[in-house]
């Protein structure tokens, strides 16, 4: 794949993704994946893994820093690609080095058995007309389960999907 692209505003129009993470602050305040988007890039790239820990996106660290400052780098236009660094399960030692390529959540429109509709007022992305119109930038609120997109909610395990 072309070397990482630098974060900038993308068009207007222009679909916003991301890798296929679901990342949650674990005890020590590290963003630990949790679990990877089934058919997402991070998952057919076969380096990264539940349990390791995102340090750095496109050379900018983000180890225990706010997750939001994290979903800024990792996020930017489809097609675009983005490198991520993690501690390969939680070994400081252990480093790996990948290039994902930004791409719609695959699993956008599936629900978990027993799941409820996401609430009114989310924006949505994918095949379906968005319910709200999208604004710049990421919501400060972290409230509810995450996406690729504006404001990011949590599953029902607390993890936040990017």
């Amino acid at each position: 794949p072309p070397p990482p692209q630098q974060q900038q505003p993308p068009p207007a129009g222009v679909a916003i993704g991301g890798v296929g993470l679901f990342l949650k602050p674990n005890e020590r305040s590290e963003l630990e994946i949790v679990r990877l988007a089934k058919g997402g890039s991070a998952e057919r790239s076969g380096q990264i893994l539940p349990g390791d820990i995102v340090f750095e996106v496109d050379n900018e660290d983000v180890y225990k820093k706010d997750f939001n400052v994290f979903a800024k780098l990792i996020q930017g236009p489809v097609g675009t690609f983005v490198e991520v660094k993690v501690f390969k399960q939680g070994d400081y030692s252990r480093v790996s080095q990948v290039v994902l390529e930004r791409t719609l959540n695959p699993e956008e429109g599936r629900q978990p058995a027993g799941a409820s509709p996401p609430p009114q007022g989310v924006a949505s992305r994918g095949p379906e007309p968005p319910r709200q119109q999208r604004a710049p930038g990421l919501s400060s609120s972290m409230s509810g389960g995450a996406d690729i997109g504006i404001e990011f909610k949590t599953d029902e395990t607390g993890c936040f999907q990017i």
